[in-house]
This record gives structure tokens, sequence and C-alpha cells, in this order.
């Protein structure tokens, strides 16, 4: 997105409303909401840092970018609450392909007796994109948004709208 909105104090609950209303606003050409949360990617024989972006299907495949660069496995067989679409170079530091199983661990933990228990599950990766961009495709992994709600606690919240526009550098308009 060109910009983004946030909530001050937690997620945002009634994102669909305050999406519609944002895409009636002129030169707003689209609003996604999604969850962005910080991870440690880990695979059999190694581990990474992630920033995983919990987001729609219907909207990742409205981003040419990141749908016509999937080079292995398909936005069209993702498991909604099972599988991970990471990015190419991410893969390889992981040693890892479609069908394989990454665990993602949060640094927001649980609360335990013994102290605060850091969050993980283990994922299905569903798809493997590379859209010729270093930082991106050795750092993000795509989730569908329902998982992401699960995983990071958001209940029926996201982090974010992410909003696009026809005039990035008219933001004020």
């Amino acid at each position: 997105g060109h910009l983004t909105v946030q909530s001050l104090s937690g997620p945002l609950t009634d994102f669909d409303d305050l999406a519609a209303r944002l895409s009636r606003v002129s030169g707003v050409v689209g609003v996604r909401p999604v969850i962005y949360g910080e991870v440690m990617a880990t695979a059999e024989r190694s581990a990474d840092g992630a920033l995983v972006r919990g987001i729609r299907l219907d909207d990742l495949r409205s981003d040419g970018t990141v749908s016509e660069g999937i080079i292995t496995g398909s936005l069209d067989t993702i498991d909604l609450s099972n599988d991970v679409i990471i990015g190419y170079r991410l893969a390889q530091k992981l040693d890892v392909r479609v069908g394989d199983i990454v665990t993602l661990f949060s640094p927001q933990g649980t609360p335990s007796p013994i102290g605060t228990v850091p969050r993980s599950r283990a994922y299905r990766i569903g798809a493997i994109f590379d859209v010729g961009m270093l930082q991106y495709d050795s750092r993000q992994i795509f989730m569908p948004i329902g998982a992401a709600q699960i995983f990071f606690r958001t209940g029926n919240g996201v982090g974010a709208l992410e909003v696009r526009l026809d005039d990035p550098d008219d933001v004020k308009r």
C-alpha cells in the first residue's frame, strides 16, 4: 500500500466498514486488510527472521507482483488454515520446498507458570514466490488472514488497512 491506516488502541475490528469508506475517497484505488507480525521461521536444518503478512487470498491474487511471481505451488490449492506462501530466498535459506513444514515462533508469547512461552505453530508451504527483490524474497511470508488472526491473536480484527492510490505522490488528497 501507499499508506497504512492503523488503530492506536489494538486491532481494527470494524475494518470492512472502514475499508468501504476509504474506498470511496477520491484517488483511492484499493484497500486491503492486513496483519503484520515478526516471527522466527525454522525448518529442519535452519532458522531465520521473517515478516508475516496475513492477507485475504483474493487480495494476494489481485496483487500481480506476488501472484505472478509464484514459481512453485499455487494460490488455488492453499489450505486456508494451514498453508503459507514464502519468498524464494527465504525458502533457500531454510532449505524447504512446497509441501515441507516451516515452524513459526512469535516473540509475543503465552504466559505460563514458568514464564512467557513463545507462541509457535507449524505450517505447510503451499507456494513459493520470486518477485526479484532481495529483501522481499528473503523475508516475506504470506498467510491467509484467518490463520494470521488465530496465530497473532487479533480476534476478528486486523492490524492495518493498506491503501493504494492512483497517485502515490498525492497522499494529502
